[in-house]
């Protein structure tokens, strides 16, 4: 049973390219399930990866 509209086997079903500006597809917010206060971020980065370099340590704080 074919449906109407439905593409013909072997017929190209990609939509044409039209030259311009890309439109916006969807705006919105999205909220981590985890947020990681920055304060605890280079600590909890060195303590998840096992490195103990304080110079890399104090270098990841400054930033």
């Amino acid at each position: 049973k074919m449906v109407v509209g439905a593409p013909k086997p072997g017929e190209n079903t990609l939509p044409e390219c039209t030259p311009g500006k890309a439109a916006i597809l969807a705006l919105g917010k999205a909220f981590p399930h985890q947020l990681v206060i920055q304060d605890y971020l280079v600590d909890g980065y060195f303590k998840n990866t096992n490195c103990d370099d304080l110079y890399l340590k104090q270098k990841l704080a400054r930033l």
